[in-house]
């Protein structure tokens, strides 16, 4: 990252949202303090950042070292090789308005629907009835116009994903864990070959392994 930051406000939120200590209570605080304006935090001095509710000495550095890092443009090339995107802002779906405290931004491949949602979760290990009705709820659902939305668990999750498709209707994944992921056991696991035309899979942390560090400075 140069010292001029010269970016769009959307890589503003992504390299605040990749920020350890940095969550959508802690961003609406810096952003209501910096003129709603993200490279204005990135810029602020210690001091500056430390008057802050909230903001410690270890966040102020982690801000501080962010605007220094070469972490957007990483994280960007890892982005573009996947197909994937970071949207914040105006490009959020105008639902998570509705939120007290909405994500400072989504990472998504594919596009997020626009479409009515419904979302059908549920047990891991279904019996086969349960697999059956899953799969046939998501696909007559699609077919009157709705986007069906899950977390790619194996067992409901997976069975309302397969019905969705197999209804050639929008799906959505909203993920703990990135791109791949089987959610119940964390082995890779690829996606439906189609999956790229019906659907999306969004999650609201940075693209790295869950527990590992983000944006942070270590003394």
């Amino acid at each position: 990252m140069t010292d001029e930051l010269k970016w769009s406000e959307d890589e503003g939120r992504m390299v605040l949202n990749g920020i350890n200590g940095i969550g959508p209570v802690m961003l609406s605080r810096l952003l209501e303090r910096f003129s709603n304006d993200p490279w204005k935090i990135l810029s602020a001095s210690h001091s500056a950042l430390s008057g802050v509710r909230g903001v410690g000495s270890q966040l102020a550095e982690n801000i501080i070292f962010a605007r220094s890092s070469d972490w957007l443009e990483k994280e960007k090339k890892k982005l573009g090789k996947m197909g994937a995107s970071f949207i914040s802002g105006s490009h959020l779906p105008n639902f998570l308005e509705e939120l007290d405290d909405p994500p400072i931004g989504l990472y998504c491949l594919g596009k997020v629907p626009s479409l009515p949602c419904v979302s059908i979760v549920g047990t891991r290990v279904p019996s086969l009835y349960g697999k059956k009705i899953a799969r046939q709820l998501a696909k007559e659902l699609v077919g009157a116009g709705i986007c069906i939305v899950s977390g790619m668990a194996r067992g409901i999750d997976t069975e309302a994903h397969l019905g969705a498709l197999e209804g050639g209707g929008g799906n959505g994944c909203f993920s703990g864990k990135w791109i791949g992921c089987d959610l119940s056991a964390g082995k890779p696991r690829p996606l439906p070959e189609n999956w790229p035309k019906w659907g999306s899979v969004v999650r609201v942390s940075p693209r790295q392994k869950s527990g590992s560090p983000n944006l942070s400075h270590e003394k």
